[in-house]
């Protein structure tokens, strides 16, 4: 559309614009007003702009306004030679827009269509928005579950809290009784031993003087008696370790000649490894010196190849030359032998010629090299303009590249940034979970939790460290063993002395927190026990966690004796070749020290597993979230960036865009000039050419060929192209034999390769297994070399053991000689006071009678208080309240009498429900809110959908009664005009489908005398006239408001143009005409002619005459 912008003599412009002016008194433009201009302008740069009566519109509402008005694309206002043609000739189907137009239908077509288009961007609004709510509803479902379950959780909780409070309340109530009855009874017993033991004092004075040398002796008969116990308890503990080490001695032994054993194969294995090393070394070098033979074969085979290829292509060109040199031979003969026979013919008149034509030839030559020059240099001036045009266009290809390489890059990244939002969401809402987890202690015992939340507001956190879960990090996949080895110990308190712990304790005691235990860093020092040696062994329970050195010995307590093996058949395998340790296997199965096995799982149970690892998750999370936000950071930098460059290259694209026409404009009209001067050379030349046809010198070129020469030349060639092709065959097959034999040692050099890398690889292996034996030998000998020592230290020890049992039994037999004489002494002192020492001895044995009955009862009292706590204790894993909590809480509730069992189901009932928070509710009741109004949304979609299915069939209905009328007017008007226009004759449309909606049109006609029907059997004339009667039938229809018939009168003769003419006219009172044509007649019977021509300067002008005026 560019070329109809002005670029004439003066200074191009860089608009076009042009109006059509319409009245609109009939209102037939629904538009409110009487007249309308549209106005059409086009800009250098390609962009259009639309007016009506100069407010700016799209395109798409002008095209709105005009339809079912004959004017447009489709329509029948613009009707020329080819248009004609295209009615009479097109398919049925391509014929029917016309129709479509005429019988007023186009405007609903349009709106069908306009609907169609609605009713596909609300169909995939909806799949959007259903998935959408598919995937939301996902999360209802399962927020729902999440919901219901914390309120069963929350309902369960009290429930369990109300039970466990009455269920300690009537197992305690005779308890608390019979305790408050044991401290009277103390009470009364203590007044009873102090009056027992002031009556006793009495006597004591007076035995005072005795009971001075004889409690001396007393003490010292007491002193040797527990010397006497000492020797005894010595000798037995010395035979105990005499038989220890007697036992270790055997153990020894039997180890030793074990080891010498496995030494004895190591050795045997390493010498056969060894041998196998040498073959395989020996295997190696052979295949070595074969590759390398190999190698050089082929380097050879590769070479020959190389040459032979060189010769082929030698023999090819030479090959190529000689058919060339024959083919321009057997040319030269045979122009010969045409030049023969054509130059008697053509001499003689070429010599009358032959003067005349020179002169014509010599102005022609001088009228050439003038405009040759100037074509030349525009030429110059258009190879310049285009080597710049092809740089601005490689520019504008490489910038396009670099904006779609851009736009990728940014999708790309975009796509990366929302999937990375997705997992950071994810990521925050696991780390708001586990911090909250953390921080409120969930999971823990009630009075762990209650002993950590208060002794933190009473300032005592710092007399502890923290539970052992949180002071402990479990390697992952381990937690579920950790935590069967250690159990409720994960909830211990861990402090640093024993100080420490005494002011928690006297705080718990206080504050009545329930029963909790603590783990003091000093007074427990449990060593671990080394790793196991055997096979089966795939770690110690403690070098699966990870804890600060002063942990050591709490970790090994629970820990320093426990191996884990893979499964069940390993742990039995383990037991019979050690002892002392505590075996486990990954499937949680036990062997314990002393024999029993455990195996599956307690139901009732409190898991403690999602204690382990917190803080570890915690800043395992932590650190992802912060990678993710400094790779969203990046990222988001990174679009930016892009982006910017992006709006860079795409303003470049558009100046690059903006040059690169201008020029391209510029090179047209260079290329328009070096064409129009071509046309002028080569008219100019062919004048010459025709002039000079057939005018060759003649006499010289028949004295320079020799034709025995030429022919003597070709059968030369044909000789030599024989030999050449045999010597060509012979190369390639000698050739081809190359190449096979190439093939066969390629192949016989791959399976040697691979023979070579699988010796490698077993060569390898051999080298490390020789490499293990080393290893394992050294390990062995190692052992023997411990075990040697051993054996030398338990004969040391036995014979110094021996020693030890005689020296102690001599000793044992003067400490009895000693004892005996001071009994002696002390029983004939008691005889000299036996009164009063036998009235302290009555007070004494009435007092320790009262000490024990004290002690009874301060056993029982004990025992009642033991008994009220253990009942603490067994209900405090169901309470999620301290027990003064539970006091105010149900205090006012009716008493009910629960079971153990009750309290047991409904823990079970908890633990299936599982734990979950408040947040479960806040979460359910957002997405609640997304689902209904995405719900409420899918049914708006839903009802726009069906509005616009229905507004689509009543258009459809409204198309197809319209159409069906219209044509069948339309069809009447076409037999009607046919016959006035071909002065006879029939014609009519008929579709070829019953459906209004997509039947297509056929025209039938049958000139006066003529049998036919076919329209392509029409001449071009009667193919006009039929065009012609159809158009007319279609504007007494629905007349367009105007009409351009373009040399449609041309195939028409005197008589039928008139006829044509006349009929128009009948038309012209709703239809403007306007006419183009050479046709004289048509010209007459105008109202106004119009001429345009071409001033100088290029430029169009009108000249328009009226014969109604004239």
């Amino acid at each position: 559309m560019k070329d109809v912008i002005f670029t004439g003599a003066k200074s191009a412009m860089n608009i076009a614009e042009v109006s059509l002016n319409f009245s609109n008194e009939d209102k037939k433009l629904d538009i409110p007003y009487d007249k309308v201009a549209i106005t059409r302008r086009i800009y250098r740069s390609g962009e259009n702009e639309y007016k009506i009566n100069d407010k700016r519109v799209r395109l798409k509402d002008v095209r709105e306004l005009f339809l079912d008005t004959g004017v447009g694309k489709e329509g029948y206002s613009i009707i020329g030679q080819g248009r004609i043609d295209e009615i009479i000739l097109s398919s049925p189907k391509d014929r029917r827009a016309i129709f479509e137009e005429a019988s007023g239908i186009s405007k609903h077509k349009y709106r069908r269509d306009e609907a169609g288009k609605k009713l596909e961007s609300v169909n995939n609004d909806l799949d959007l928005i259903e998935k959408e709510l598919e995937y939301k509803e996902k999360d209802y479902k399962l927020l729902k579950t999440y919901k219901e379950n914390y309120l069963k959780h929350k309902d369960l909780t009290n429930e369990i809290n109300r039970k466990a409070f009455f269920y300690l309340k009537n197992k305690s109530y005779d308890l608390i009784k019979k305790r408050d009855n044991l401290k009277i009874e103390l009470g009364d017993l203590d007044e009873k031993i102090t009056s027992l033991e002031s009556q006793n004092t009495v006597i004591k004075e007076k035995l005072s003087p005795f009971r001075k040398d004889y409690d001396l002796d007393k003490q010292r008969l007491e002193k040797l008696l527990a010397s006497l116990s000492s020797y005894e308890k010595n000798i037995e503990k010395a035979i105990s370790s005499l038989k220890l080490n007697d036992q270790k001695l055997d153990y020894d032994q039997k180890d030793r000649e074990r080891i010498s054993e496995i030494l004895e194969n190591l050795e045997s294995n390493f010498i056969k490894a060894g041998n196998d090393l040498e073959e395989k070394q020996n295997n190696l070098l052979s295949l070595g010196q074969t590759i390398s033979e190999i190698e050089k074969e082929l380097a050879v085979k590769k070479e020959a190849r190389i040459r032979l290829e060189e010769e082929i292509k030698i023999l090819n060109e030479e090959i190529s030359q000689q058919e060339n040199a024959y083919e321009a031979i057997k040319t030269q003969i045979l122009d010969y032998q045409v030049f023969e026979k054509s130059k008697a013919i053509i001499d003689e008149k070429r010599k009358k010629d032959l003067e005349e034509k020179r002169l014509k030839i010599a102005r022609l030559d001088a009228e050439i090299k003038e405009l040759n020059t100037e074509f030349e240099k525009s030429k110059a001036s258009e190879e310049a303009l285009s080597s710049e045009i092809l740089e601005e266009e490689d520019n504008i290809r490489k910038l396009a590249g670099a904006i779609n390489l851009d736009t990728e890059e940014i999708n790309k990244l975009a796509a990366s940034l929302n999937n990375l939002k997705l997992d950071l969401k994810s990521l925050l809402s696991d780390y708001k979970i586990e911090k909250n987890l953390l921080e409120n202690n969930q999971g823990y015992f009630y009075p762990v939790q209650d002993f950590l939340k208060k002794t933190k507001i009473n300032g005592l956190a710092g007399f502890y460290l923290d539970t052992l879960a949180n002071l402990i990090s479990v390697k992952t996949g381990y937690e579920e063993i950790i935590d069967n080895l250690i159990g409720a110990g994960l909830q211990n308190i861990v402090t640093r002395s024993k100080e420490d712990t005494r002011e928690l304790i006297n705080f718990v005691n206080r504050e009545k927190l329930g029963r909790l235990t603590f783990l003091p860093i000093d007074s427990i020092n449990s060593a671990v026990k080394e790793k196991p040696s055997e096979p089966e062994v795939i770690a110690m329970a403690y070098e699966l966690v990870s804890y600060d050195e002063k942990l050591k010995g709490i970790v090994g307590h629970f820990l320093g004796s426990t191996v884990v093996v893979k499964d069940i058949d390993a742990a039995i395998s383990l037991s019979k070749k050690i002892k002392g340790y505590r075996i486990i296997s990954l499937n949680l199965d036990i062997i314990n020290t002393w024999g029993s096995m455990v195996a599956g799982t307690n139901k009732n149970k409190r898991s403690t597993t999602n204690l382990l690892n917190r803080k570890k998750k915690l800043v395992d999370l932590e650190n992802s979230i912060k990678n993710l936000n400094q790779k969203q950071g990046s990222l988001e930098v990174k679009i930016s960036e892009v982006n910017l460059d992006l709006e860079k290259k795409k303003a470049s694209l558009i100046a690059l865009r903006d040059t690169y026409e201008k020029k391209s404009e510029v090179k047209k009209d260079l290329v328009n000039s070096l064409e129009r001067l071509k046309l002028k050379i080569e008219s100019l030349s062919q004048q010459r050419i025709d002039l000079n046809g057939g005018d060759v010198d003649y006499e010289d070129r028949e004295s320079s060929v020799d034709i025995d020469k030429l022919k003597a030349e070709e059968e030369e060639l044909i000789k030599i192209l024989g030999q050449k092709n045999k010597d060509l065959d012979e190369k390639t097959e000698a050739f081809n034999l190359l190449k096979e034999e190439l093939i066969t040692l390629t192949n016989k050099m791959e399976i040697s390769l691979r023979d070579k890398s699988l010796e490698e690889n077993s060569l390898a292996n051999i080298k490390n297994s020789l490499e293990d034996i080393r290893s394992n030998k050294k390990i062995q000998e190692k052992l023997l070399a411990n075990l040697e020592n051993d054996l030398d230290l338990s004969k040391q020890k036995a014979e110094e053991l021996n020693k030890s049992i005689a020296l102690y039994q001599e000793e044992t037999q003067n400490l009895r000689l000693v004892i005996d004489e001071l009994k002696e002494s002390l029983k004939k002192r008691e005889g000299e006071n036996i009164k009063l020492i036998e009235e302290n001895q009555k007070f004494e044995d009435e007092l320790k009678n009262l000490d024990i009955e004290r002690v009874k009862l301060s056993y029982k009292l004990d025992n009642a208080n033991e008994t009220y706590k253990n009942l603490e204790d067994e209900v405090g894993p169901y309470i999620t309240m301290s027990l003064d909590d539970l006091k105010e809480k149900f205090k006012e509730e009716e008493k009910i009498s629960p079971t153990k069992s009750d309290l047991i189901n409904i823990q079970k009932k908890i633990n299936e429900v599982g734990f979950f928070t408040e947040t479960a509710v806040e979460d359910f009741d957002t997405v609640d809110k997304e689902v209904n109004f995405i719900k409420e949304q899918v049914s708006d979609l839903k009802n726009s959908k069906a509005d616009i299915e229905k507004m689509i069939v009543r258009l459809e209905k409204e198309m197809k009664d319209e159409f069906s009328r219209n044509f069948a007017v339309i069809n009447k008007n076409f037999t009607k005009i046919f016959k006035i226009l071909f002065m006879g004759g029939d014609a009519r449309l008929i579709l070829d489908s019953e459906d209004f909606l997509t039947a297509g049109v056929e025209i039938e006609a049958k000139p006066p005398s003529k049998s036919l029907k076919s329209i392509s059997l029409l001449s071009g004339g009667e193919k006009a006239l039929t065009a012609v009667a159809l158009l007319f039938a279609i504007f007494e229809q629905n007349p367009a408001p105007f009409s351009i018939l373009d040399e449609i009168d041309a195939a028409l003769d005197e008589a039928n143009i008139k006829r044509y003419i006349e009929y128009l006219k009948g038309l012209s009172d709703n239809t403007q005409f306007i006419m183009i044509t050479h046709r004289q007649t048509t010209m007459q019977l105008a109202e106004k002619i119009h001429g345009v021509t071409i001033d100088d300067e290029g430029m169009s002008k009108l000249y328009s005459i009226g014969f109604v005026e004239n």
